[in-house]
């Protein structure tokens, strides 16, 4: 239920950041910041919250890891720690690392399929079902060679009103005029 305000620019220290839009969006609560992509509201965010639920909410949804399907190239993609920051930047994580980390950039990396599957835990509710590229192969006369049955791999017990704000959000970023991907909207669904 927090508002910020969402300025043009924001400065972490001696480093501004800035928000892709050029102008003042105002005061703005989360469901109007992640319509409109508004970063700088997601800096002061994440500012507030810390680096820690950050990285712990990406874990819990997948992110940062192998989703554990039969592909030896799948890549793990990168959630940064302290650990990671120390062996690769030499020092902490910095304010102006949680800045970038509130909006998915700086030392982050994930792969489409860990997007596709973050995005499906929220679809089911908080439900963490195991990602499969298939349901099962079957022979050209229809007998079942192999079958991969769905697997529960965790519940993440998100709060209900979260999940509705979440998707009343993700929502309104094509159904909302000022919605970053209104364009795309299509009627009826």
């Amino acid at each position: 239920n927090d508002t910020f305000h969402c300025p043009p620019t924001f400065d972490v220290g001696n480093v501004t950041f800035h928000n892709w839009k050029k102008v003042d969006a105002g005061k703005l609560n989360f469901v109007q910041a992640f319509t409109q992509s508004c970063n700088t509201w997601f800096y002061q965010c994440g500012l507030k919250i810390k680096a820690q639920p950050i990285i712990d909410w990406a874990h819990r949804l997948g992110l940062g890891r192998r989703t554990g399907i039969p592909l030896k190239a799948e890549a793990k993609g990168n959630i940064p720690d302290d650990t990671y920051m120390l062996r690769v930047q030499h020092r902490r994580i910095l304010p102006g690392d949680i800045a970038n980390m509130s909006i998915g950039q700086g030392d982050i990396l994930i792969t489409p399929l860990q997007a596709a599957q973050e995005m499906a835990i929220i679809a089911a509710g908080g439900i963490f079902h195991q990602t499969r590229l298939v349901k099962q192969i079957q022979s050209p006369d229809n007998k079942v060679i192999a079958a991969y049955p769905d697997r529960l791999r965790a519940n993440l017990n998100m709060d209900p009103n979260v999940l509705t704000t979440l998707r009343e959000a993700m929502v309104d970023v094509t159904e909302d005029a000022q919605g970053t991907a209104h364009r795309a909207q299509a009627p009826g669904i």
